[in-house]
């Protein structure tokens, strides 16, 4: 997929068309770009390289986006699982765009009218597949072109569909210049991308080799020879923080229950729990059917509720129990199982406890709190002082994207790369939207790994590459005494593991043999009935027998220039999308909505 359908607002789908009822789900680059000047006050809810969003303009995109997926899904969505996947598209889609077009001023790309008018009679996939444009199941290019002609607001929404599309197809098409495209890398991509093969591999494990010797002056020897290479580290840096949980407090918790209290007690009054359930229950997977969970055993549900649902008689009704979902009235719908494995059919209402906005509120004025005051006296006291659990990152390189224990946080990470010892972090939210306050706890300069926390493992790898040396001899023993025999009955008679490659192509990964560029080429360049010389693996000796192998016509793809044309398209996309990722990840990018509550 072109990274550019991507970036292009949910879905490419939604850039059609106003006239039959879909409407585009994201503003022009111009309407999104804000002034680096403008000020940092309570509308913004973050920036790009400096570049500012403002809380309109993200709150416009989210209803945009929350648009297309109710058209798509045909209703109203109310579900909040929901709503976040909206707002962190939302995000992705501004942020995306302001680096595109950054670039896109970068190059100098501008759009003609003779580039608007080529890229309008070329319509994106998902018009073409538009029942209005079909004539016998096929795209009808003159149905296409007349309603170009004739209606004036489809003219209008393809037009700015391809003046928004241009510039990111020209960029695509700067980057790509990058990308080796001559016809033996394309030959040997198509090569690659279309060889497979059947077959077996006898593996001489190294474990199984013999004993070795591996001296001091080897293990000092191969350090020196590697210092450069593997024991030289770049600068690394590390953070202590803090987690601040945005979860419900007791008062909303109280406040769900006053609420299922009153369900609960209209239950008690006679009204019907099946109706109840569809209407009030907050767990979308059972609401629909009147809260039916179905019939479950012991060990499928939490503990609380569990409890309750197995002490019920058919017919019985819980009061509210709570759970870590929320607050829960159970009814017990009947009975089964076995002695030793009861099982119960049950139905439910939920309600959810989650946090409310002042609960929000109150958490966020914490987490500004915590900040200010590690600038002063440190984030380790501040923990202390607040009872939360202070963690370390330990040290990591520059290049690192991830942080351990909390993933991918570019905020944090540029954090990381710039600071100096002491300075406190921006608030930034995990995967899970927690509020996270960090300080910077060391910077180490680039070094050298110290031979002795290195010698454990290079002695090792000595070792164990010494015993793969004995594996090959012996595999090379084995060829030459079973020349004319069957490998794979004499292998099994010596106790050998044979491995079963089935449909074996480049990127696979042989079960027992693990990831082996050479075991991968060794095997694809047989021909059906070939057996290779041992090959060497990080598991030891191999020694493949092939059975239907499959080679692609290199030839006539070299003839076939559509087939070109759509390599030339996979490799530039791929290009595009690991310089895009590239781009991201270096970007100066800062995340203000949880002061909104988004």
């Amino acid at each position: 997929m072109r990274l550019q359908r991507m970036i292009l607002v949910g879905g490419l789908l939604s850039v059609c068309l106003g006239c039959f009822g879909v409407k585009t789900a994201g503003g022009s680059l111009r309407d999104l770009v804000g002034d680096k000047s403008q000020g940092s006050g309570d509308k913004i809810v973050g920036s790009v390289n400096g570049i500012m969003v403002g809380l309109d303009t993200y709150q416009q995109t989210i209803d945009k986006v929350m648009e297309n997926y109710s058209g798509q899904l045909g209703g109203e969505i109310t579900d909040p699982q929901t709503l976040i996947y909206a707002q962190e598209t939302a995000w992705k889609q501004l942020v995306n765009r302001i680096l595109l077009q950054e670039q896109i001023s970068k190059y100098g790309i501008t759009v003609t009218e003779e580039d608007i008018a080529r890229e309008m009679k070329n319509p994106p996939t998902e018009v073409l597949r538009l029942e209005v444009f079909q004539t016998n199941g096929a795209f009808d290019a003159a149905k296409y072109l007349l309603t170009l002609n004739e209606n004036q607001e489809f003219y209008n929404t393809i037009r700015e569909y391809v003046i928004e599309v241009i510039p990111q197809k020209k960029l695509q098409a700067v980057i790509a210049t990058k990308v080796d495209l001559s016809p033996d890398n394309l030959k040997a991509q198509y090569f690659r991308e279309n060889s497979s093969m059947n077959g077996k591999a006898i593996l001489f494990k190294y474990q199984d080799a013999g004993r070795v010797a591996v001296t001091d002056a080897e293990v000092r020897e191969r350090y020196e020879a590697d210092k450069e290479t593997k024991y030289r580290k770049d600068q690394v840096s590390g953070i202590k923080y803090v987690v601040i949980r945005i979860e419900a407090s007791e008062a909303d918790a109280a406040k769900i229950k006053q609420e299922i209290d009153q369900i609960y007690n209209r239950i008690l009054r006679g009204e019907d729990f099946y109706d109840l359930a569809k209407r009030y229950s907050e767990d979308p997977g059972s609401a629909t059917n009147g809260g039916s969970l179905g019939e479950f055993g012991k060990g499928q549900m939490v503990r609380e509720f569990e409890a309750v649902a197995f002490a019920l008689k058919p017919g019985e009704i819980s009061q509210p129990v709570r759970t870590s979902f929320g607050w829960h009235i159970v009814k017990c719908l009947a009975k089964g199982g076995t002695p030793s494995e009861p099982k119960v059919t049950a139905s439910h209402i939920l309600l959810k406890v989650e946090p409310s906005e002042a609960t929000r509120e109150a958490l966020i004025a914490k987490a500004m709190t915590i900040r200010e005051k590690a600038a002063g006296k440190g984030i380790e006291a501040v923990a202390g002082e607040y009872g939360l659990e202070l963690k370390d990152s330990g040290l990591i390189s520059l290049t690192d994207t991830n942080i351990p224990g909390l993933g991918q946080i570019s905020g944090l990470r540029s954090f990381m790369r710039k600071a100096k010892v002491g300075d406190v972090s921006e608030i930034e939210r995990d995967y899970e939207r927690n509020l996270i306050v960090a300080q910077l706890s060391e910077i180490k300069p680039a070094y050298y790994e110290p031979f002795e926390d290195a010698e454990f493992k290079i002695a090792f790898e000595l070792e164990k590459g010494k015993k793969i040396d004995l594996a090959l001899a012996k595999a090379k023993e084995f060829l030459v005494a079973n020349k004319t025999g069957d490998l794979s009955r004499a292998a099994t008679a010596a106790g050998m593991e044979i491995v079963t490659l089935k449909n074996f192509k480049y990127g696979a990964v042989a079960d027992k043999i693990g990831d082996s560029p050479e075991f991968t080429q060794a095997a694809l360049d047989l021909n059906t009935g070939e057996v290779s010389q041992p090959v060497r693996t990080p598991a030891g000796a191999v020694v493949i027998i092939a059975g239907e192998c499959h080679k692609p016509d290199q030839q006539a793809f070299m003839n076939d220039s559509a087939k070109q044309e759509e390599m030339k398209g996979h490799l530039s996309d791929a290009a595009f999308n690991k310089w895009f990722e590239e781009l991201v990840q270096s970007a100066e990018i800062r995340d203000y909505r949880f002061r909104f509550g988004l």
